[in-house]
């Protein structure tokens, strides 16, 4: 699973958004911004 982190807009509450993407790289989700799609 990817997320396209700069497409995605959180609500980060008292550290709720840092939280997320940690939850989701233990659970092996890829985080990547859009510069980095390629063709």
């Amino acid at each position: 699973t990817w997320v396209i982190a700069d497409a995605c807009k959180a609500i980060d509450l008292n550290g709720s958004l840092d939280q997320a993407w940690k939850d989701m790289a233990l659970a092996g989700v890829n985080r990547i911004d859009s510069a980095e799609l390629t063709d």
